[in-house]
């Protein structure tokens, strides 16, 4: 009987899961298509794709029960998910200022807000946890700080980057994230792991994008956003998501789905 309720449990947990991601590739389907047809007119849509995503996602966390509900890896995938919801604002502001479109600041906040929360869930795991966190975890956790610093250069005269960075040091979270990776045991007899691999590459990774902020919060006092090469190193795409660089070519796009399915 307990092996069925913990059995029964995992079901839940993995369904739920299934629910997030489904709405985050919702995220890249309409990213997809926004790439195919790059102008202003089509960001004008950008807000209420943006707004019934967060709807379903408020929706999807609602049906928790009790014991997901304190969830930490669960959190953190649903803060992902916000991430990469809100993250689509960047989209829209290519092509219009900050104060041309009052919904953007909200969106930008959202943004803000999710990720520093997704860096405390973070840090409240040991680094002995490390070893048992799944792949997807640390790609997420690298859409968290990619949003970070992207926030934290967002030129626009109505966006204060010295607010984000007093919200979030993002150079100390770099910092911690490089202590616990190098504190992570990885090796089992003397062999290298999968997991080694995955470690290894994360801190080295972890260690390219100090350089790189670095190098941003040296290029001005008022935080000039990134040049395009500059971005081109850290791994952010023009939409400033990694999940677009997951999108599968040609996959199909509609929008009266995005904004009507629950």
């Amino acid at each position: 009987m307990l092996q069925g309720s913990k059995r029964a449990r995992g079901d839940e947990l993995l369904v739920h899961m299934i629910k997030l991601q489904r709405i985050t590739s919702k995220v890249t389907d309409v990213r997809m298509q926004l790439r195919e047809n790059d102008s202003e007119q089509s960001t004008r849509l950008i807000y209420p794709y943006i707004f019934a995503l967060n709807a379903q996602l408020a929706e999807t966390k609602g049906q928790l029960r009790p014991h997901l509900a304190t969830n930490k890896m669960l959190e953190a995938m649903s803060l992902h998910t916000e991430i990469c919801i809100n993250d689509l604002i960047f989209t829209r502001l290519g092509h219009c200022p900050l104060l041309d479109d009052i919904n953007s600041m909200e969106a930008l906040l959202n943004c803000l807000n999710a990720a520093k929360r997704a860096v405390d869930i973070m840090f409240n795991f040991k680094p002995t946890k490390y070893t048992y966190f799944p792949f997807f975890l640390w790609r997420q956790f690298r859409t968290v700080i990619l949003t970070l610093i992207r926030l934290a250069s967002f030129e626009d005269p109505a966006w204060d980057v010295n607010m984000v960075r007093r919200t979030v040091d993002i150079t100390s979270i770099l910092d911690k994230t490089a202590e616990n990776l190098s504190n992570v045991q990885t090796k089992v007899d003397d062999g290298i792991t999968d997991h080694e691999n995955v470690v290894s590459n994360s801190l080295a990774w972890v260690i390219r994008m100090r350089s790189c902020l670095l190098a941003i919060y040296g290029q001005s006092t008022d935080a000039q956003a990134p040049t395009s090469d500059m971005q081109s190193s850290m791994g952010i795409t023009r939409y400033g998501n990694v999940a677009t660089q997951a999108a599968i070519p040609g996959r199909s796009f509609n929008h009266r789905h995005i904004l009507i399915t629950r």
